[in-house]
């Protein structure tokens, strides 16, 4: 009897700890395809779109990414925004969440879920990029730019090349 109600008690306190374990929340990181990523390129907006391509398998991608936060941060008016693509392989898919919460990363996380279906794409979304990463976007339509960098940026170079470009858009 006292083993029953040890087991019991056991399977309730299990079930408990289940049910109150959060869990990753899905809803930080959009799912996108490369036809997706390749019309918001070409939607104009009033704001400067910053797209970042990383991993979080790539070591200078992951030291970048605090500079991303603060960029984002930095322009609380909304005339900047910040979109972070996720290159992870298929099988990472499932960490994302895990890893954005964990970096208490609060600009928007894409994945790029069909990245590995062919590398034609790389060249539709700039000519010059080899596909390596980390990569960078400063995109805004509506004023004609759409510059790109391969690399790690150091904070000051990232800060430096946006403050230009915002400068070159009128905000």
């Amino acid at each position: 009897m006292i083993r029953n109600l040890y087991l019991v008690t056991v399977f309730a306190l299990l079930f408990a700890l289940t049910a109150f374990t959060p869990v990753p929340n899905e809803s930080l990181i959009k799912d996108v395809s490369v036809a997706e990523l390749e019309k918001a390129l070409k939607q104009s907006t009033n704001q400067l779109v910053v797209y970042n391509f990383w991993a979080t398998w790539c070591g200078p991608c992951k030291e970048e990414l605090p500079y991303f936060e603060a960029l984002q941060k930095a322009y609380p008016d909304k005339t900047l925004k910040v979109i972070l693509l996720s290159l992870d392989f298929p099988s990472g898919r499932k960490y994302l969440p895990d890893f954005v919460k964990e970096k208490g990363m609060e600009a928007e996380v894409w994945y790029l879920h069909d990245w590995m279906e062919g590398n034609d794409w790389i060249g539709r979304i700039n000519k010059k990029w080899s596909g390596a990463i980390p990569a960078t976007i400063l995109n805004m339509p509506s004023k004609g730019i759409k510059d790109f960098k391969e690399g790690e940026l150091t904070k000051e170079e990232l800060n430096s090349w946006v403050a230009g470009t915002m400068e070159k858009a009128g905000l």
